[in-house]
């Protein structure tokens, strides 16, 4: 059977490279706003927003197809005070894609975020937010995202993953291992939240899990939760990541909930996951990940 050509949305962020770098063999079409600074990046063809809706269908003519969405306005504290464009980019932006898909009959596999549910949890944290749970997210990022989701819901095609990732930046400068690489490059303490856990997926794993996904799926439409197991607070990660580098940094405890804005962050993002990475692989991969950005 051939493999499925991918349209890759998002193509130039911080996911995004990461399944470029995994998608070695994969025919890929990378969808950016500025293809031409981006050309020639991971051996994808570049092509601009406005191009892909009518490259999508070409493709599907030629043979099997299937797109991965990894584009989003990630930017919390821009989503807080510019929610118009995060519901257009999160949210209708994936409604559009969504009936493009559906459309072509093309399979759709959309990245949301771990970041639907409450601040906590009643019994403490780490609380494993299911799919069963109600979401309830308090962020405007996390609504934006769950707006997205719900376009999915309605309109019964793409296959929706929750998750956060950790790992390389690939030139992004984005994440917890570019802030850390940072940190350590300027001999500064390190600084991070022991009240805030969370369950993260390694992107270099990840984007290959996603990759395969997309190979695998069929239209319709789905929800799953991707991550690690067991949780683990943003503090004590950026600590074993840094000494399975080779490093000891000066770390500093910090209470999120002690800053002006947590009413509007989800201190508890820990999920059930299907076929969780363990806790070993999740910080193996942020050591490796930490090397390459130091190097």
């Amino acid at each position: 059977m051939t493999a499925p050509a991918v349209v890759l949305l998002g193509a130039s962020g911080f996911l995004g490279r990461n399944i470029l770098r995994a998608a070695a063999g994969t025919t890929v079409v990378a969808v950016s706003r500025d293809p031409s600074a981006n050309e020639g990046m991971g051996g994808a063809r570049w092509i601009s927003v406005q191009q892909w809706p009518t490259e999508l269908l070409k493709l599907r003519a030629a043979g099997p197809v299937a797109v991965i969405n990894a584009a989003a306005l990630t930017d919390h504290a821009h989503c807080e005070v510019d929610v118009e464009s995060a519901m257009r980019v999160n949210a209708r932006s994936v409604g559009e894609a969504a009936t493009l898909c559906r459309d072509a009959g093309v399979p759709l596999i959309h990245i949301s975020t771990d970041g639907l549910f409450s601040g906590g949890h009643p019994d403490g944290a780490p609380h494993y937010w299911s799919l069963a749970e109600p979401t309830n997210p308090v962020s405007a990022y996390g609504k934006s995202k769950l707006a997205g989701e719900r376009a999915l819901a309605e309109l019964g095609w793409g296959h929706a993953v929750r998750m956060s990732f950790v790992g390389p930046s690939r030139g992004t400068g984005r994440g917890l291992i570019a802030f850390l690489a940072r940190r350590l490059k300027a001999g500064a303490n390190v600084e991070g939240f022991v009240d805030v856990w969370f369950t993260p997926a390694p992107i270099q794993s990840a984007a290959a899990r996603l990759l395969k996904l997309a190979r695998d799926a069929n239209g319709g439409h789905s929800i799953r939760q991707w991550g690690s197991a067991p949780a683990i607070t943003k503090h004590d990660y950026l600590s074993r990541v840094a000494v399975a580098a080779g490093f000891a940094p000066s770390m500093i405890p910090v209470r999120r909930a002690d800053l002006p804005d947590a009413d509007s962050v989800q201190l508890d993002q820990s999920l059930t996951c299907e076929d969780p990475w363990t806790a070993d692989e999740l910080i193996e991969l942020g050591a490796q990940g930490l090397r390459e950005e130091l190097a």
